[in-house]
């Protein structure tokens, strides 16, 4: 959180707390995907910024108090082992700099910024995401209430009463949904259209 006040001048008192998601903005608002490691969003942001959608931060989302905005994060997307082959296809440069790895290194890291921060965004959608490979795509709207425990496992908030309350009023207002999947093509179009 101290890098975080120094990358965007703010101060302690002006986060809300931090997701573990990877956020990505079409540069009008932009879209969580929150799971357990080993789900996939690290993979899909990879996937969706190779679209042309700007990923914010690959891991670790920080949203600021008020207004609720998701902010930027540079950090690179990880990128293990098990996401190579399907990253290939939209990253060529991986296979090449993969073989230069030594045997015992599992994860690369694609930059996620050009040297500028995008701009702070409105959370549109929460997206709870699972790659499946016995699954197309499974995509359902959720209540919000129904997969609350889900998002506090993956949440990290200040103990106090101002924060709670805001982080209430932000959670419940935004839509939130299920996305299993193994078909990126047919994810990619889902997603689009939460966008739009």
């Amino acid at each position: 959180m101290q890098l975080l006040n120094c990358i965007h001048s703010i101060t302690d008192a002006q986060w809300m707390g931090a997701v573990h998601a990877s956020a990505v903005t079409d540069g009008k608002g932009a879209v969580l995907f929150t799971a357990p490691s080993g789900s996939g969003k690290s993979t899909f942001a990879a996937v969706l910024m190779n679209q042309g959608y700007q990923v914010l931060s690959d891991d670790f989302s920080p949203i600021s108090l008020n207004p609720a905005k998701v902010f930027p994060f540079p950090e690179g997307i990880s990128v293990k082992n098990r996401s190579l082959q399907l990253l290939q296809s939209y990253f060529p440069s991986l296979a090449t700099n993969w073989n230069y790895l030594p045997n015992d290194v599992r994860e690369v890291f694609l930059p996620i910024a050009n040297g500028d921060l995008s701009e702070a965004s409105t959370v549109k959608a929460i997206v709870f995401l699972q790659y499946h490979p016995e699954l197309d795509v499974v995509f359902k709207k959720v209540s919000n209430l129904d997969v609350m425990d889900r998002f506090l496992q993956q949440l990290w908030l200040p103990p106090t009463t101002e924060v709670a309350s805001n982080f209430l009023d932000w959670y419940f207002q935004i839509p939130c949904y299920t996305m299993d999947f193994s078909d990126t093509t047919k994810a990619i179009k889902i997603i689009s259209n939460l966008f739009e």
